[in-house]
């Protein structure tokens, strides 16, 4: 029994002898590699988190500047209305003196068409009445008579006229 005793004391420094020949040879070689590799890990998490940091800014800084450029473009815009409101205003404000300008035109032109009819009407019935009143006298036209006449009638014309006018 002693025999079996000694192999398996044999047996257990065996084991001991293998267990530490690998745990000093092969696990520390190993131990070591995943302990680099932990440390990549870790270096490559915390680069991920420091891009992960610079997006978030840049996000940030490219939302304030929208913010920024959206506020310029609605100021833009306001002016840009209010340059047209001006612009409008000022083409309607020419429009309307030009129109004015022109139905004063008219105005004058219709009045001054209106005097040289009336003085071709009046020149017209002059000579008619003069007409028909040598007739009626049996008188001869004379240049003296013919004035005296033409006044008379004038006269009693604008007085008709304004009689008219007043009531």
């Amino acid at each position: 029994m002693l025999s079996v005793n000694m192999s398996i004391i044999y047996m257990i420094i065996n084991l001991l002898i293998l267990f530490l020949i690998f745990r000093f040879i092969l696990f520390k070689r190993v131990d070591k590699i995943l302990r680099l590799r932990e440390k990549e890990m870790e270096d490559v998490k915390s680069e991920a988190a420091k891009i992960k940091a610079e997006a978030e800014a840049a996000k940030e800084k490219y939302e304030t500047e929208y913010a920024r450029l959206e506020a310029e473009k609605e100021a833009v815009f306001a002016e840009t209305k209010k340059v047209a409101y001006g612009v409008r205003e000022r083409i309607l404000s020419e429009a309307k003196q030009q129109t004015d300008n022109m139905i004063e035109e008219a105005r004058r032109s219709a009045d001054d068409t209106y005097a040289r009819e009336r003085s071709k009407n009046e020149d017209a019935i002059a000579e008619l009445v003069l007409s028909a009143a040598s007739k009626i006298s049996g008188q001869i036209h004379s240049e003296d008579n013919d004035k005296e006449l033409y006044e008379r009638f004038i006269r009693a014309a604008l007085e008709d006229l304004e009689m008219g006018e007043h009531i």
